[in-house]
């Protein structure tokens, strides 16, 4: 099934880690994503999440244990 990665840099001291880049619907079994400039770590959702949440490259995210 095809998903959606976006590409987090390393979180700053607020918590925060910035979308660097974000690739939509990655057909699936092709293993290779091009390195991502800044991105230390990648969210896998399913595809078109990012596109419905309207998600980009410049965007924030914070992550909270559960």
């Amino acid at each position: 099934f095809a998903i959606d990665c976006a590409f987090l840099g390393p979180a700053g001291p607020d918590g925060l880690r910035r979308v660097v880049a974000v690739r939509h619907d990655l057909p699936p079994w092709r293993g290779i994503v091009w390195y991502t400039r800044g991105s230390d770590g990648v969210v896998e959702l399913a595809a078109g999440a990012l596109a419905r949440s309207g998600t980009e490259a410049g965007d924030s995210v914070h992550f909270e244990p559960t």
